[in-house]
């Protein structure tokens, strides 16, 4: 806290090019941001049909339950519960065209990270009964995909569990 970062007011995005702010001005200048968006997207009536339409069964099938959900995708099959969760990564993958939004589900389970991406089946009720089973979520991740650059491969933790291991690489998640 404190050190001074680059911000580009404009375009909400950090680096060397914009005005110089310190890291709290910055934090509170984001939340501000996403805040402002999300109320203009709230505004012109987008729905959750309008942000599922990517949703293909082809590129796999998310299943809610009661404790958890399962994934069955092409590649894998996963059944995971809530409580094995210790940490939920937002990171995007390079379509060349366009970006694939993708949630990681660390289990601390030999460090294993089950992927659900936005075109698979679901992934917006997974989304939904995240943020609601853990507050603040959703703003994180709203920050995150609000403030990440087009093409930006690097993963986030939005979440850590209290009980997580410190220290567990789980930098392979993308």
């Amino acid at each position: 806290m404190g050190q001074n970062v680059g911000f580009n007011i404009r375009t909400g995005r950090s680096g060397y090019q914009g005005v110089m702010l310190t890291e709290r001005l910055a934090e509170w200048w984001a939340d501000r941001w996403v805040k402002k968006n999300l109320s203009k997207l709230n505004s012109k009536g987008i729905t959750d049909a309008d942000l599922s339409r990517l949703e293909d069964p082809k590129n796999g099938v998310i299943i809610l339950r009661a404790d958890g959900f399962a994934v069955e995708a092409p590649a894998f099959t996963a059944d995971l519960t809530f409580n094995e969760v210790c940490k939920i990564f937002s990171y995007k993958k390079d379509l060349v065209t366009t970006d694939l939004i993708c949630m990681g589900f660390g289990t601390g389970k030999n460090q294993l990270i089950v992927e659900t991406h936005e075109e698979m089946a679901g992934f917006l009720k997974l989304r939904r009964e995240v943020e609601r089973r853990i507050p603040g979520i959703s703003e994180a991740f709203n920050r995150w995909l609000l403030n990440s650059p087009a093409f930006d491969t690097t993963a986030v933790c939005i979440w850590e569990s209290p009980t997580a291991t410190k220290g567990s690489d789980y930098n392979n998640a993308s």
